[in-house]
């Protein structure tokens, strides 16, 4: 009885080979949300919560540093985000597949450079600073590394729109399980290893350590469970292999997407347009209101077990929101359901406004519902993006599945440092410092920061879903039509060479 059959057999209920006859569509994908997905998040979730209190209270910088790390971090992805996507369409099978390779690379890289970014061997703070830029820029350079492959090879084996969002939900399941877990264990954890090391700056390294070495080693399982899945593509993907033994028979290499070929997905897609307004409005959103909450309930409420218990609240409608969508998905499309969703999230933020100081249970519970509504949005993304690679397939001819990815991330970069930016604005524009009384300024530069920003994006979003003009019908139809090219394409290969 081995460890691949334990797994397997406790993830039963998930699997969806009812949805597809072929078995190894289940495997794959709860190998890859039940594993590496899983301590990925569970790492990174301090970045989320902890980074920017991290850098000020314990680092003792100025939220400028924070902000300049982020922002310089967000430019380089901008562009590196998409030449990682077309490097991955563009790449060939080889012996490690097309797609499974970067599940070596990218984690190993990542938590190597994860570490060394909370490794507090510095002192002194001319050296401190370019030595946190260098980390922690090598270490968002290996996000995409991670994530393009990883989003690209299972939207390749979704057979529908419908399909996709299930697939995204589920693998967000798992990852909001990870907060769950982290919600649950990080401030023990990080009390422990600063009591072994000594001070606070070394509870940070300890927990960081732990996590990212559980990460590595469960991605490496997840490179070893998926074996066969890549192959199986190939046979029921025939195209693929037959474009391949086509370019090889005549001498030539198998030519990619381009930069251009992005370019051309981007700025004559319609879709993506909509979908990239909906995209910015979550990452800004929730970047801004999470960088900001740390501060509301720990110096404006006094408060931090809140802190904490708001943290925990976000995993369970994280969890809520990943299981329900599925069913939601059943009944109305992706458009439908992220409209509604952002006048959800609209009606939250103005309740917010007037709650926060006056009634911060109630607050609380309205956080709760822009939570369930921004990680309904956030997987609706992920899935409507990849309908917009079918959309862009279909009328380019071009398949650029993980440029697309590619440039779903560059949207991402942007509204992180937006977000990291107003931050930083909203601080030092009202007077904040680190230790002393919160002003009646600052006080209310944060309210505003959690509640009113966020809301006009989510404004903007909402007009944009409404004019998204993809549908169901529509895409199935694509992708019914773009199989049928591929198959004459399999069909003009000599018997033998395929």
């Amino acid at each position: 009885m081995n460890m691949k059959w334990i797994l397997l057999k406790g993830f039963r209920y998930y699997s969806m080979a009812k949805e597809r006859q072929n078995k190894y569509v289940s495997n794959f994908y709860l190998n890859i949300a039940g594993f590496g997905a899983f301590f990925y998040w569970f790492g990174n979730y301090i970045k989320t919560y902890y980074a920017t209190y991290y850098f000020t209270n314990i680092l003792m910088l100025s939220p400028l540093v924070y902000t300049t790390i982020t922002s310089i971090n967000s430019v380089i992805n901008f562009f590196w985000a998409p030449v990682m996507g077309a490097a991955v369409d563009s790449g060939k099978q080889g012996r490690l597949g097309k797609y499974r390779k970067w599940m070596l690379i990218g984690p190993n890289l990542h938590s190597l450079f994860y570490i060394l970014s909370f490794l507090p061997i510095i002192k002194n703070e001319k050296i401190l600073v370019p030595y946190l830029i260098v980390t922690w820029v090598c270490s968002g350079l290996c996000m995409p590394m991670i994530l393009m492959p990883y989003y690209a090879l299972h939207a390749k084996i979704a057979n529908s729109p419908n399909q996709r969002t299930q697939f995204v939900a589920r693998r967000n399941f798992f990852v909001n399980v990870a907060q769950l877990v982290y919600a649950a264990v990080s401030a023990p954890m990080i009390a422990y290893f600063a009591k072994v090391g000594g001070s606070q700056l070394w509870g940070y390294e300890g927990f960081i350590i732990v996590s990212c070495v559980l990460s590595a080693i469960f991605w490496f399982l997840e490179f070893k469970m998926i074996g066969n899945v890549e192959k199986q593509l190939l046979e029921d993907y025939p195209e693929l292999a037959a474009k391949e033994a086509e370019a090889a028979a005549q001498g030539k290499k198998v030519k990619g997407p381009s930069i251009g070929d992005f370019f051309k997905n981007v700025f004559t897609n319609l879709p993506f347009a909509m979908v990239a307004i909906q995209q910015f409005q979550f990452g800004f959103g929730t970047g801004i209101r999470n960088m900001l909450y740390v501060y509301y309930f720990t110096e404006i409420l006094k408060n931090p077990e809140l802190y904490n218990v708001y943290i925990f609240l976000n995993s369970w409608m994280g969890i809520a929101a990943t299981l329900s969508l599925p069913l939601i998905a059943k009944k109305l499309e992706n458009t439908q359901i992220a409209f509604w969703a952002f006048v959800l999230e609209i009606i939250a933020c103005v309740g917010s406004k007037f709650t926060l100081i006056s009634a911060p249970w109630l607050a609380l519970g309205l956080a709760m519902v822009y939570r369930y509504c921004s990680i309904i949005v956030g997987s609706i993304n992920a899935s409507m993006f990849q309908d917009t690679a079918i959309y862009a397939e279909w009328k380019n001819g071009t398949d650029t599945m993980a440029t697309v990815i590619g440039a779903s991330q560059v949207v991402g970069t942007i509204s992180s440092l937006i977000s990291s930016s107003l931050y930083s604005v909203v601080l030092i524009g009202t007077g904040y410092k680190a230790g002393e009384p919160i002003t009646e300024q600052v006080q209310n530069g944060i309210i505003n920061g959690i509640t009113m920003i966020p809301l006009i994006a989510c404004v903007a979003a909402a007009i944009a879903a409404k004019l998204n003009p993809l549908t169901n019908e529509k895409l199935i139809q694509y992708k019914k039509e773009i199989d049928e090219r591929k198959g004459k394409l399999a069909d003009t290969v000599p018997e033998g060479e395929a």
